[in-house]
């Protein structure tokens, strides 16, 4: 059985049993092999493949924010290695199109590995993508728009925290 149907299956069994799902972790990436691709791994880009349906699965048993309650999950790194985050579901779509898109839907991270690290992901039919704040610079998980199931992770080291955020528009 693979690590993801594991992770699925724990968090199912804890969620049964009333237990906090917080001791579960799951990770729905792998690294690619490039070599396989013809493509050249560009410093601070990694890219990886995705388990889709265990990902979105996982992601609707995310608590909503007022409970309180997390699940842990690993997002892919820059570096090629994964990291660990709490999740919980935090909607920032107005109530009426929430309702009119329950597809796309939209979580924050806090950092476990990084502690201090914090940001947002969310999923819609267009795939997952993330945008976090690490101590080491922004951190972007994007979808390959030409390969479904495929995810780049990088980071814009210019863009380390200093301070509140600031639009500049």
């Amino acid at each position: 059985m693979g690590n993801t149907r594991v992770a699925i299956m724990v968090i199912a069994l804890l969620g049964s049993l009333g237990l906090s799902a917080n001791v579960a972790q799951a990770s729905f990436w792998q690294p690619e092999n490039l070599a396989k691709r013809s493509m050249a791994q560009a410093p601070g880009i990694r890219y990886f493949s995705s388990d889709e349906s265990g990902l979105r699965r996982f992601l609707d048993q995310v608590p909503a924010e007022q409970s309180g309650q997390s699940l842990d999950i690993e997002l892919p790194m820059p570096d090629g290695s994964m990291a660990r985050y709490q999740i919980f579901e935090s909607s920032i779509m107005e109530a009426g199109l929430a309702e009119k898109f329950p597809e796309i839907k939209s979580y924050e991270v806090r950092g476990i590995d990084f502690p201090g690290s914090f940001g947002r992901v969310d999923i819609s039919p267009k795939g997952f993508r993330g945008m976090i704040d690490t101590p080491y610079g922004r951190l972007f998980i994007d979808p390959e728009q030409s390969r479904p199931g495929s995810y780049m992770a990088r980071t814009n080291r210019s863009q380390t925290r200093t301070g509140s955020f600031q639009c500049d528009t």
